[in-house]
């Protein structure tokens, strides 16, 4: 779903539900809608109509050859055409869904946004909601699904890469208590005995950092979200998002959530239908970048 507070757009949705850090997202295999836009960039203005797939559902296996089937024969027109589809790559398997939208008024082409969670307790699950809108051609959001889904079904790997990566500094699976401080602030921390470090970023022109300490309740888990549209919305912030809870010490330092932002910019997986290099995910000084080289070379070589 393409969305978040001051940037939401036209979205469809899909069964998809967790908690993350006590925030519950949650999308139903129903045609939501909702168009928020921040004032400075709400416009209206004709929209050029576009034939586009509807009521169709699709339940798919990584090891079949995934294409819509010939039940699916209903067609809309509509501003935009959208699918999303949720991706359980541990299971390698996922669901599809297809809709149109007619109350967009945002002046992009495509746009794609990824909410993905990767937990390590009690048991590894990684799982990501993709959704995609586009407003270019008839048919353009089941052609996209057609085109690139083999690319989304190839991501298993490298995902489970990225959750190893996070996983050597965030996870610890011994039944012994290991944290001992977190970080409270960029540059000072407290004693969080047997308790659990996290961490919290958005982004934007003043992005928020948030670390905290907190019981032991909470599986460890990294969620984030990236949202991406071609032209660019020129409004800020795009609201990229990362959170995480682990359970080594002083996990959540600023060093880590740098490295894991950008280890997370590097395997994310994102392309538009104009064949788009995936966009870096993070923003920020030369001297946050250099301060975590360390890091990135464990991550990365």
């Amino acid at each position: 779903m393409l969305h978040r507070a001051r940037i939401s757009f036209a979205l469809i949705t899909l069964v998809f539900a967790t908690t993350i850090n006590g925030a519950f997202i949650s999308t139903k295999n129903a045609l939501r809608r909702t168009s928020m836009i921040d004032t400075n960039y709400h416009q209206t203005k004709s929209v050029e109509m576009i034939r586009c797939l509807v009521n169709c559902d699709v339940d798919f296996s990584f090891k079949d050859s995934v294409i819509i089937p010939s039940s699916c024969r209903t067609y809309s027109n509509a501003g935009r055409c959208g699918v999303t589809f949720e991706m359980d790559y541990v299971r390698k398997t996922g669901s599809a869904s297809f809709a149109a939208d007619n109350s967009t008024d945002i002046e992009f082409e495509t746009g794609l946004v990824v909410d993905a969670r990767f937990s390590f307790e009690p048991s590894v699950e990684r799982k990501a909601l993709w959704s995609y809108e586009c407003a270019t051609s008839n048919d353009c959001a089941s052609k996209y699904f057609q085109k690139y889904i083999s690319h989304y079904i190839e991501l298993t790997e490298q995902l489970e890469t990225l959750q190893n990566l996070m996983s050597s500094l965030l996870y610890n699976d011994s039944n012994l208590p290991t944290v001992h401080q977190c970080y409270r602030d960029r540059d000072t921390f407290e004693d969080c005995q047997s308790g659990i470090c996290t961490y919290s970023w958005e982004a934007g022109e003043n992005s928020t950092t948030r670390y905290m300490c907190e019981p032991a309740k909470v599986p460890v888990n990294v969620y984030y979200q990236i949202l991406r549209t071609d032209p660019v919305i020129p409004v800020s912030p795009i609201l990229d998002e990362v959170r995480y809870v682990c359970n080594t010490n002083k996990c959540n330092s600023f060093e880590y959530g740098v490295g894991i932002r950008l280890v997370i910019a590097e395997k994310w997986g994102g392309i538009l239908d104009t064949n788009s290099a995936a966009t870096n995910l993070i923003t920020g000084s030369r001297y946050a970048l250099l301060s975590v080289s360390v890091i990135l070379m464990k991550f990365l070589c």
